[in-house]
């Protein structure tokens, strides 16, 4: 058994490698049209910035298939052909981020794709495209959000509550008092204009079927309350550090 998840990593690795030596070759001719297109709005630092951020989460998924802690986990019936699609796609959604900082959602995903029990989940790809379709800061502010309400379910972390998950919910404005580091009774013009921020971001992880917003009877229709559903934990489990 152990043979077997030292050979098939090993596998996963030297692919993962051969990707990674191979893709600036691949991309020149997509980097000549964008350079093209970018003609006159730097593009050169445009193209940079897109290698330094594929190169950044190739270096941690490296470092990831390299940690012990993942080889006690490892799912050796993954299949390589299978992971190594969802890492080029993961390429492709780490060039196309908007912030670095979103690179350790991608990391995390592909960590959790080839570790149990998550690597059993059959519809990976549609986790891959909710971190594609997502903001650095919605992926932040749904984590966080996660975070406050997960006491109320008797859960002592985040990580357990998505092990058994139980419906829990809160309103975005106690969450916007929590932002801004004020009393959750606090009402102020600050605390008022990060909630109407949160409700836009928060609108789109309803209609992404993250969470259940509840409409209220205001002329916009706006959310201010939301709680979790089915899928909730199931795509928490994917952007989570395994570790």
């Amino acid at each position: 058994m152990a043979k077997d998840k030292d050979s098939k990593l090993q596998q996963i690795g030297a692919s993962v490698a051969a990707i990674t030596a191979a893709a600036p070759a691949l991309l020149i001719g997509d980097e000549v049209s964008a350079a093209i297109a970018l003609f006159g709005v730097g593009a050169a630092s445009v193209m940079e910035n897109i290698r330094a951020r594929t190169r950044s989460l190739d270096d941690a998924v490296r470092d990831a298939l390299a940690d012990e802690r993942l080889r006690e986990r490892f799912d050796e019936t993954v299949k390589t052909d299978e992971f190594l699609a969802l890492y080029v796609r993961s390429r492709d959604t780490a060039a196309k981020s908007e912030k670095e900082q979103k690179l350790r959602y991608i990391r995390n995903f592909l960590i959790n794709a080839v570790i149990l029990p998550t690597s059993r989940e059959p519809d990976k790809e549609r986790y891959l495209r909710l971190i594609d379709e997502l903001s650095f800061r919605e992926h932040e502010h749904f984590v966080e959000f996660m975070r406050m309400v997960v006491p109320s379910a008797g859960s002592s972390s985040l990580e357990e509550w998505v092990t058994k998950p139980v419906t829990i919910g809160g309103m975005i404005s106690t969450f916007a008092c929590r932002i801004l580091g004020v009393p959750d009774t606090t009402s102020s013009a600050e605390v008022n204009d990060m909630t109407a921020e949160l409700v836009v971001a928060f609108r789109h992880l309803h209609a992404a079927g993250l969470l259940n917003g509840v409409p209220t009877r205001s002329p916009t229709g706006d959310m201010f309350q939301f709680s979790t559903n089915g899928f909730t934990a199931k795509f928490l489990r994917f952007v989570l550090d395994p570790f």
